[in-house]
């Protein structure tokens, strides 16, 4: 693992080896999870793919997922994105600073939306994290809003959404309750 520049060029020094026992890629449209149903993973029957939380951690501490293997995306920068989010929660994890026993509240799927990844959030995690969905039905002219708490944190505008295209929004949360995600008619 390295950092890199600008230009996606490694930056010397920065070079870090992390060792561990198996490193899991899937390509491909159906998420590939056979691993994790032997690693008694809790699995998400939406999205076929692991339960996660907001460090794209598993139900069992120290595996984390990503990619096509959490949820099938529909774009490349949705998959690294989901990729940047686990490497830096394994990195955490590592490195002792992520806190694994912090209870964790829903992210909850409400009105015209199918699914939520993250399912969960870690309570005490107060960093700004992308939540991905797909709507169940297209629609024009829609605003997306994300409560926590009975508080808004985020309402935006959409010109349109459809089932087969993700959905993304960056939320911080602020209180220790669901996070309700709603897709509705503008």
């Amino acid at each position: 693992m390295a950092k890199v520049d600008e230009n996606r060029k490694v930056i010397p020094g920065t070079e870090e080896t992390i060792s561990c026992d198996l490193l899991v890629l899937a390509v491909g449209l159906i998420p590939e999870n056979e691993l994790s149903v032997k690693a008694g993973i809790e699995m998400d029957p939406r999205t076929r793919g692991p339960v996660l939380d907001n460090h794209f951690m598993t139900s069992v501490p120290g595996i984390f997922a990503a990619g096509n293997v959490a949820v099938v995306f529909d774009l490349v920068d949705y998959v690294s994105e989901s990729g940047e989010i686990a490497a830096r929660g394994a990195a955490a994890y590592l490195n002792g600073t992520l806190d694994t026993e912090a209870e964790a509240v829903e992210t909850v799927p409400g009105e015209n939306v199918n699914f939520i990844v993250p399912q969960r959030m870690r309570v005490g995690s107060r960093d700004e994290t992308t939540l991905f969905m797909r709507v169940k039905k297209p629609e024009k002219s829609v605003r997306l809003t994300c409560e926590n708490g009975g508080e808004t944190l985020v309402s935006k505008k959409l010109k349109t959404v459809a089932p087969p295209e993700m959905v993304a929004c960056t939320v911080t949360p602020k209180h220790d309750a669901p996070l309700v995600v709603d897709v509705k008619e503008a």
